[in-house]
Order: C-alpha cells, then sequence, then structure tokens
C-alpha cells in the first residue's frame, strides 16, 4: 500500500517536471502577453515595447493593431493612444486613413477634442477622408460641441 503511494507521488513529480520543462520550452512570449498585464491605465507601455525591441524581438503591425484594439475595448485609452503614438513615431506602420481615425478618437478621448482638431489640422489632405472626418466629428459630438460638430459636418 505505501509503496503504490510513493509509486504514485513519484509518478506525479515527473509528470509536473516534463510538463513544466515542456510548456517552457514551446510557449512563446508574446508581445501582447507583456502588455496585456499593464491593468493601471497610469502605467506607460512605451517603455515595454522599447524594451520588447532592444531584446531583438520582432515588432508586427498586426500585433499592435491588435493591442490598440483590445486596449480601446477594456476602456484603457491613454495605453492604447500611447501604442499607437509609439507606432507613429518609429514607423513601424504608415499610417492609412483608418489608423489616423482611430488615432484621432483616441487623442479626442484622451487629451480632448482641441488636440484632436489640431491633429486632423495636421492631416495630409489624401488622409482626410470620410473615417478621420467622422472620428472628428464624433470628438465633438461626445464633448457636446454643438456648434464645431455642425460646421464639421457642412465641410464633410
Amino acid at each position: 500500500m505505501a509503496l503504490k503511494l510513493v509509486g504514485r507521488v513519484v509518478a506525479q513529480i515527473a509528470n509536473t517536471r516534463s510538463r513544466s520543462y515542456y510548456t517552457s520550452r514551446t510557449k512563446k512570449l508574446s508581445l501582447y502577453s507583456k502588455i496585456s498585464p499593464l491593468g493601471n491605465p497610469n502605467t506607460s507601455i512605451a517603455p515595454e515595447l522599447d524594451d520588447w525591441v532592444y531584446m531583438g524581438n520582432k515588432v508586427r503591425v498586426g500585433e499592435l493593431q491588435r493591442i490598440v484594439r483590445d486596449l480601446r475595448n477594456r476602456r484603457r485609452f491613454a495605453q492604447a493612444l500611447e501604442v499607437s503614438e509609439w507606432m507613429n513615431k518609429n514607423g513601424v506602420c504608415i499610417f492609412s486613413p483608418v489608423e489616423h481615425a482611430v488615432h484621432l478618437d483616441l487623442i479626442g478621448k484622451v487629451q480632448g477634442f482641441q488636440c484632436a482638431e489640431s491633429y486632423f489640422d495636421g492631416l495630409k489632405d489624401e488622409d482626410k477622408t470620410d473615417k478621420t472626418y467622422g472620428a472628428l466629428l464624433n470628438c465633438y459630438v461626445r464633448q457636446r460641441q454643438v456648434e464645431k460638430a455642425l460646421s464639421h459636418f457642412q465641410k464633410m
């Protein structure tokens, strides 16, 4: 009886060791898994991104866009804006009108409609599409700027 118990314990230990060795060797750390646990909205994400690149890891545009989308869904707008700014600053991707619209919306939520307005004014004419116009209009409406929203709507 005692021998069976010892045999089970030894088998469990061996099984646990091999399983933990296996998962630690095959489980690849992703950028998302590094950033996602940073739950405090005041925690800066840029150092994590810089560290990720410094360690020689690749940064994929799709993964960064997924991180921005996830942070927006979790209402962590400041962190999402920080990732978007990091992408733009480091030239990870060339912003299309859709990325500009997302960035504009985040600026409006975090810094206010005046900053969103100045970002919009700084865009090239080819980037001023229905997406970016709509994002700025949404900023005005969210801040209850009726006059600006109506004026902007007429420009659209």
